[in-house]
């Protein structure tokens, strides 16, 4: 890529300080502040109404009704020629894709010699008809278009009137490549030179656009580079491109446009290589209407708008993103709560592990080392309620003797010490601080 814009340069800087093909005649003057500001480097790259007067087929694409016009002057050795043009293209809502384009170019150059010309233009983009086969790229659709003129040319000596006849096409080699081939002014009646052909590149590197036309007329031929620079999207333009050579005076030219949708409006100047005080230069001032077209305030709000659903639609996507880490950090926090437990289940398996080991070494060192074991205490033999008879006759009678308590007469009569409040509330009277009298009587009822 770097060697071929190299070659390009090179080509480009060639063509502007090369010596020109002999003095350019009178037709070779032409409308529009955009084509001469890129320095006639037009045919293939016409897509404004002013290509009616360097390739009809540039108008093809055109979706909008649109009028334009420009005034200027072009300054010579011996003297200056003014001109003012004016065009008017219509698409043609029967017609899918097809332009109908008429319009004025005229100059004056002082008392010499003036020249009017009228031109009706007819212009489609049109589908290759190729077997389906050939696979061609949706992008590679040819534009084609045709001119009739109606031309008058006013000398001191006389005045003749003729008609012509132009047509070009373009076509998408690349997505961002283009050719142009166009064949204007063959015209009969008015003695001017022989038509003129021309063949033209476009192609789009990034925010440029470099394009050059090799036009060939009377067997001479002169390479017309030129470059332009699209910035803020589009909004401003800047252009430069060898200017047209009027006198043999070699010139270089500039442009720029503003694009304040619907209104276009661009300028160029042109200046002298050889010195900045030499005879020559000129100056062209272009303006068009689009009508129906969107505003450029409402595209770059459109423009705001598609980057703020850009923004939410990243932030949602952020959204998820924070969502999807916050599930893993819970997932990992769950597997650490397992991996925890599980190894608080392995440690307390150690633990019964080694606590086993020291009791196997216990019996171990017993073994090694038997003592005969200490006889066990033999327990005491506990006195054994007495039974309770079958045929036992209630409430009972029990005179209280020294260390007779509630509890062991419970004890004693029902088997059961904690029954002894039924002994309590069948003796009222007879027990004091708890414990029974002693001598007395108590009833000892049933349980």
């Amino acid at each position: 890529m770097k060697k071929s814009l190299r070659i390009i340069a090179a080509v480009f800087a060639a063509a502007l300080l090369g010596r020109p093909a002999g003095g350019v005649s009178f037709p070779e003057v032409l409308p529009g502040a955009r084509p001469n500001g890129i320095g006639y480097a037009y045919t293939a790259l016409a897509d404004d109404p002013f290509a009616l007067f360097y390739n009809p087929a540039g108008l093809a694409d055109k979706k909008f009704l649109e009028a334009s016009g420009d005034i200027g002057r072009r300054f010579l050795p011996g003297g200056s020629v003014a001109q003012g043009a004016a065009v008017y293209s219509r698409p043609i809502e029967e017609v899918p894709t097809g332009v109908f384009s008429f319009g004025w170019f005229g100059m004056q150059q002082d008392a010499v010699a003036s020249k009017d010309v009228f031109a009706f233009s007819w212009a489609r983009k049109q589908a290759w008809k190729l077997p389906p086969a050939w696979k061609v790229a949706p992008y590679a659709t040819p534009r084609w278009g045709v001119n009739a003129r109606l031309i008058s040319l006013r000398t001191p000596a006389k005045d003749r009137f003729g008609v012509g006849v132009d047509g070009g096409v373009i076509i998408p080699v690349l997505e961002n490549f283009n050719v142009g081939l166009s064949m204007m002014e063959l015209q009969a009646g008015t003695d001017l030179p022989t038509p003129a052909f021309n063949l033209g590149l476009a192609y789009d590197y990034g925010i440029l656009t470099l394009a050059g036309d090799l036009r060939v007329r009377s067997g001479l031929s002169v390479f017309y580079p030129g470059v332009e620079a699209k910035l803020f999207e589009g909004l401003l333009k800047v252009r430069m491109g060898k200017g047209l050579a009027l006198g043999q005076v070699r010139q270089l030219a500039f442009g720029l446009g503003v694009d304040l949708s619907p209104w276009a409006i661009d300028a160029s100047f042109s200046l002298p290589t050889a010195a900045a005080n030499a005879p020559g230069g000129s100056f062209l001032l272009s303006a068009g209407y689009r009508f129906g077209a969107t505003p450029f305030h409402a595209k770059f709000l459109g423009r705001a708008s598609e980057r703020a659903l850009d923004l939410d639609k990243e932030l949602q996507d952020l959204e998820k993103k924070r969502q999807s880490l916050q599930d893993q950090v819970r997932r990992l926090d769950d597997d650490k709560t397992l991996q925890q437990e599980e190894l608080k289940s392995l440690n307390l398996r150690a633990q019964e592990m080694k606590d086993r080991v020291r009791i196997l070494e216990q019996q171990k060192q017993e073994s090694a080392h038997p003592e005969t074991p200490a006889s066990p205490p033999v327990p005491k033999a506990e006195p054994k309620p007495a039974p309770i008879k079958a045929a036992e006759q209630w409430p009972k009678k029990h005179v209280v003797f020294q260390g007779d308590t509630l509890r062991s007469l419970s004890e004693r009569y029902y088997r059961d010490p904690t029954l002894w409040d039924l002994i309590y509330q069948a003796n009222p009277g007879k027990i004091e601080r708890g414990l029974p009298n002693v001598g007395a009587e108590l009833v000892i009822p049933k349980p």
